[in-house]
Order: C-alpha cells, then structure tokens, then sequence
C-alpha cells in the first residue's frame, strides 16, 4: 500500500497576528492614564474640577486654571450660599487627599462624598461684598521658610456680591427722643427694633417743653 500525504496550500502567516497586536497598541497608548500621586510628588495635583455654587451661578464659566470669578447672588433676603467643589478623586490615594482651605481655614471633608461649605450673606443689610479664597494644596510641599516659603498649591478667588435689603436698610436700629430740659421722652408703644407691626409711637412731653430731639439710627 501506498500512501501519499497532501500538503497543505494553505499557509498560516504570523506577520499578520504580530501586526495586529501592535495595531492595538496606538489606541492604547493614546488614551489619557491617570495615576494616583503621593504628598510631595511634584505631579501632586492640586486643581479643583469644579466650583458649584448652590445660588446663582459663576462669571466666567469655571475653568480649573482660571483663579478668579464672580458670583452675583439676587435675592438680597438670602441668609447663607452653599458651594460644591469638584475633585478628581482618581488622582489621589484614598489616605493621601489634598488639603483644603477656605479663607485660611482647613476644610474637613471626605474626597469619596460630597465636598460643600456654607458661606453666611446678609450679615449687614446694606450692599454684601466679600471674597472668598479656597486654597487646594499639597501638605507634604512645603519648604523654605519667611520669604523663600514655597507650597504648590492653587487659589481660587470668589467675589460674592449681594444687593442691599432695602426695606431694612430704612428700617432704624434706634430711635431716641430728649427735650430741650434734657429729659428722654418715653414712647408709647416703646420703640422695638424689626418690629414690623410697630408703624406708630405717640410721645407726650410736659408744656414746659418748647422743642425735643430725635436721634434716629439706620443700619450701615
């Protein structure tokens, strides 16, 4: 018997299978690896990714480069403005965050929840304009001392503004009548600062009285 074994036409290249590989690898290489810093790496990151306040909105538009921004609050009855700040946790180890700062005073937070502070409005009831500095940094960066002290971090200004109240800005905080004998008059009701029931006070002073003053004090 005679047999006779075919071979095959058919030929199996590797130079495709190796191509194909490498093919994969420009895609690979292009996309954007983050990876987690520890203190002190000069890679450290310290930029916000968001800023989001809870009333109104910034001018410009956040950009995580930019340091300075407005926020124009409307309502003038306002009492507090809740702020959200952006971080991108996928750059951090969950023990090493960076640290946080609001108006030089350290911020506590969980970099796995929502990151927010309150800042109070109205404190007077005239025009509100007041700055807000949130600092992120490095706390490990530091080094030099007096005018050579160095840190890396990034601040990011905020200008609040609020308008005026203007019905309470009318409204007086005290009011006080004296005699030309030197004697204070007594209302009647007695004057009540924010009363807002309160639209009338009589005072009754003695016919010896030829004139009286009246000290009246708004808000500032």
């Amino acid at each position: 018997a005679c047999f006779v074994r075919r071979r095959s036409s058919r030929r199996t290249s590797w130079l495709p299978r190796i191509l194909g590989q490498f093919a994969l690898l420009p895609l690979f290489l292009g996309q954007d690896i983050v990876l987690p810093k520890h203190y002190g790496d000069p890679d450290f990151f310290v930029k916000l990714t968001s800023i989001q306040p809870s009333k109104g909105s910034l001018k410009p538009a956040f950009n995580q480069d930019n340091p300075y921004y407005q926020l124009v609050v409307r309502r003038p009855e306002e009492t507090s403005i809740g702020i959200e700040l952006g971080l991108d946790v996928a750059r951090y180890y969950s023990m090493n965050p960076p640290s946080i700062q609001v108006n030089g005073k350290d911020l506590e937070f969980n970099p796995t929840s929502t990151v927010e502070f309150h800042i109070p409005l109205n404190e007077t009831y005239g025009l509100e304009d007041k700055n807000v500095t949130i600092s992120i940094f490095d706390p490990k960066s530091e080094w030099g001392f007096g005018p050579f002290y160095k840190i890396r971090k990034m601040d990011y200004i905020i200008q609040i503004l609020q308008p005026p109240d203007y019905e309470r800005v009318v409204m007086p905080t005290s009011l006080k009548v004296t005699d030309n004998e030197g004697h204070v008059v007594q209302g009647e009701p007695p004057f009540e600062y924010m009363n807002d029931d309160l639209e009338e006070i009589t005072y009754f002073v003695n016919t010896s009285v030829t004139s009286v003053t009246v000290d009246l004090t708004c808000p500032t």
